[in-house]
């Protein structure tokens, strides 16, 4: 973790804070790092920073295995069975695993008798790859050519669409900047399964060439990829199948075999048709790490929560840390000593009689930080009840937030979205069979299709209303776009809107039908994404230099 190089003086120790202090002596070399170690269970909930060094830049190798086998060896005096120890893809670690031999034929280390499974971290791994993805283009064995401008020229179509097959990639995605690169969140969001899907909606319809059906592939493994690699859960739907704990099942490990073989024979371009590959450090450590969790899983013989084998509980363990000095986004080494005693002590101050402490541990750092946000969120809660004049755009959903919207395909999916939460106020034979009247695969349909768990039929689960009403739903969008920009601004906004599109006529053959509940679930989604979107042009607004602008008030 950075740190601002600073010094200070404690009075009751007798010593100055914040130089190197790798050795048992200290270097006057002010720190701006710190090098933090954490213990966290593989099959229980629990969690502890165990230890941390100030140091000048970055931990060298060498001391980077003084440090890990002296810890190791600390905690199974304790009876901690350390079977894996995780870190990021920095250039030190990559030495240390050269020091140890590490590699994808023994993708562990010993220390003493015991045997050390090896894991680089998937989300620095995710990164790295995109990264490179976005500067070199990808030769897979069969001599297929993965490129990112199928995904750029792909994007800069989607992005000019009303609805849109893609609505999460921003130019964030495709064009990331610093702190851009530095996103987890943006980097899995374009190796996703709506990626996959809208491109190959496009490649269908011929939007797309053929020759991106390797990158559309490549898209897909790497989201099953990271799924498998990040599990935290079950599921039963078959394309979300890699979501589960891993066990070592069959497609589990095929899949993991395929993307060891593809990591290993790979071939990196650049811009003059030149291999790089050699210079792509992260592909060897993809490799050691899928190896690694194969041979954990399979010498455990257990099942693996494999979310648990990365570094997030310790970079949320320093957003902690940063809370502590009043959201300090670059503390000093004395702001980081006394954050980290009262986050390391406090689950011990707070314990209770008969509690399980593992279960404890792994929310320790939660709670610490959530009680204000918590208090904030009770009295904005009650606010918004006691100033609601009216609730006619009221409904007992919000799972719309998680819907994804796009263009002629969309329309089709938000459609079909729409006419079974109605079902669920209204069921009758009539209205069930509406609800499906559409069941040929048509071209709007494609992404209905591809994004349908069951295969048995066209669109699986998914219901598929009659053109009447996809018609109907379009008229409402149409209208909805002349009307926010004019009522956003009045008072009652949702209910103005409501009672404006109440004068479409709705083709629904049922009587029954609950069209008041399907205008107010319409214009309550429409509003979400419509402020959604502007949030998002707000954000990637360029702003100021932040020193500047505190310089221009001196």
């Amino acid at each position: 973790m950075s740190i601002k190089a600073n010094l200070f003086y404690d009075i009751a120790a007798d010593e100055i804070v914040g130089l190197q202090q790798l050795n048992e002596n200290k270097q006057y070399l002010p720190a701006n790092n710190v090098f933090t170690i954490m213990a966290r269970g593989i099959f229980h909930n629990w969690k502890q920073p165990i230890g941390y060094v100030f140091v000048k830049s970055s931990c060298d190798a060498a001391n980077v295995k003084k440090l890990i086998f002296q810890t190791i060896r600390e905690l199974y005096n304790i009876n901690l069975k350390v079977r894996a120890v995780i870190t990021d893809v920095g250039s030190n670690f990559v030495n240390f695993t050269n020091i140890l031999k590490v590699s994808e034929n023994n993708p562990y280390f010993f220390v003493d008798q015991y045997k050390i499974f090896y894991i680089f971290d998937i989300c620095h791994l995710l990164k790295a790859l995109r990264n490179n993805f976005l500067k070199y283009r990808f030769k897979d064995k069969n001599g297929n050519i993965i490129h990112h401008k199928y995904v750029i020229e792909f994007y800069e179509r989607d992005k000019k669409r009303n609805y849109r097959l893609a609505p999460k990639l921003t130019d964030a995605h495709v064009r990331p900047q610093a702190f851009q690169k530095m996103k987890v969140k943006l980097a899995s969001q374009l190796f996703s399964r709506h990626v996959a899907n809208g491109m190959a909606t496009e490649i269908e319809v011929k939007s797309l060439p053929e020759e991106a059906t390797s990158t559309m592939i490549f898209i897909h493994n790497m989201n099953n990829l990271f799924d498998l690699l990040n599990s935290s859960k079950k599921t039963s739907f078959e394309k979300e199948i890699f979501k589960n704990m891993f066990r070592g099942e069959d497609y589990q490990l095929n899949l993991l075999n395929k993307m060891l073989i593809f990591f290993k024979t790979v071939q990196v371009l650049n811009s003059v048709n030149r291999e790089v590959t050699n210079t792509i450090k992260s592909l060897h450590c993809w490799r050691i790490t899928i190896k690694s969790t194969i041979l954990l899983q399979k010498e455990l013989n257990k099942s693996i929560c494999t979310r648990r084998l990365n570094q997030d509980c310790l970079e949320n363990f320093f957003g902690a840390v940063r809370q502590q000095g009043g959201n300090c986004f670059n503390p000093t080494p004395v702001q980081f000593k006394r954050a980290f005693k009262k986050l390391f002590s406090m689950q011990f101050l707070q314990h209770s009689e008969g509690a399980n402490s593992c279960n404890d541990f792994a929310s320790m750092l939660v709670a610490i930080e959530s009680k204000e946000r918590n208090q904030c969120q009770i009295i904005n809660s009650i606010l918004s009840r006691t100033t609601s004049a009216h609730k006619s755009v009221e409904v007992d959903t919000t799972d719309y937030r998680h819907l994804d919207m796009g263009e002629q395909n969309s329309l089709s999916y938000v459609c079909g979205y729409l006419i079974k939460k109605c079902l669920v106020k209204h069921t009758c034979d009539t209205c069930s069979n509406f609800a499906v009247a559409c069941n040929v695969l048509t071209d709007d349909k494609l992404l209905c299709h591809f994004n349908a768990f069951d295969d048995d039929a066209p669109f699986g689960n998914l219901k598929m209303p009659h053109e009447a009403f996809i018609f109907y739903i379009a008229t409402l969008e149409k209208q909805f776009a002349s009307l926010f920009s004019i009522n956003s601004i009045l008072p009652s906004c949702g209910q103005n809107i409501k009672a404006a599109l109440a004068a479409v006529p709705i083709p629904h053959p049922c009587e029954q039908f609950p069209h008041d509940y399907l205008l107010s679930l319409f214009v309550r989604m429409r509003i979400f994404y419509s402020i959604k979107l502007i949030n998002k042009q707000l954000l990637s607004a360029p702003k100021r230099n932040r020193k500047l602008a505190i310089l221009t008030h001196l």
